[in-house]
């Protein structure tokens, strides 16, 4: 009788905690998030029934991000003092195989605001107070806070135009997350864990990048929400940058 696909997913998981050195354990849940993703429980998946469910899928990602992110957040203290700087060196080239698991998230066919707010923010949001990490904390605040129409931004194309496709390090798990409504629609919950960031966290530029996040020209895919945020008496220019300012003013 075959197992279950969510206590597979569970026995994997539990098996990659056996490799608890740093570099190799991050490459390995990356390698698995990479193996399994066509084979998560989803909506219209082969996968789903008894085999599991969205939920289960979800849990396994948060596990897995958690994990990863503990991993990472390992690296800073590996090695001698006089190695510190090459190791945040590492540190911030393999940031990218953390945010993968949030691009996974993502692209469930089943995520909706509701399931986003309820069931993936907070955990999300409670393993960043967690790790304890200044720069850890800012960089995953970045990866929730990714805009998903937005891939690259205009400046930036100009900027790099002429610089080789190898050397550009913009993660592709960052390029495509969440839609610009979830973010808005879940501010006040991600503003209210900003009260509990590392002492050497950087919450001004968390806060500047986030307002660049909500202010980035769009087009007219979020015009409708603007407008029931902006109200009757504002302006009809007002910027997502503002709206979010009005947000945080309220909070």
């Amino acid at each position: 009788m075959e197992a279950p696909a969510r206590v597979i997913l569970g026995d994997l998981g539990e098996m990659c905690r056996g490799v608890q050195h740093p570099v190799r354990g991050l490459f390995l849940r990356y390698y698995l998030l990479q193996v399994v993703k066509d084979k998560l429980p989803d909506v219209g998946s082969d996968v789903g029934g008894d085999g599991g469910s969205r939920p289960d899928s979800i849990d396994f990602i948060l596990a897995n991000f958690g994990e990863m992110t503990k991993l990472w957040v390992r690296m800073q203290h590996q090695g001698p003092i006089q190695d510190r700087e090459k190791r945040e060196m590492e540190r911030t080239e393999l940031k990218v195989l953390v945010g993968a698991n949030l691009e996974r998230l993502s692209t469930l066919e089943g995520m909706t605001l509701s399931l986003y707010s309820s069931h993936v923010l907070p955990p999300l949001l409670e393993q960043v107070i967690n790790c304890k990490d200044g720069l850890a904390q800012a960089y995953l605040l970045e990866c929730i806070s990714q805009v998903r129409s937005a891939l690259i931004h205009p400046s930036y194309s100009r900027a790099h135009a002429a610089i080789p496709r190898k050397s550009h390090r913009i993660p592709v798990a960052l390029a495509k997350v969440f839609p610009i409504e979830y973010h808005v629609a879940s501010l006040p919950l991600l503003l209210r864990h900003l009260d509990w960031l590392s002492p050497t966290a950087d919450v001004n530029a968390i806060l500047v990048n986030l307002m660049d996040k909500l202010g980035a020209p769009h087009g007219a895919m979020y015009s409708t929400h603007l407008q029931v945020r902006r109200g009757a008496g504002q302006p009809a220019g007002t910027s997502r940058a503002a709206a979010a300012a009005c947000v945080m003013c309220e909070y």
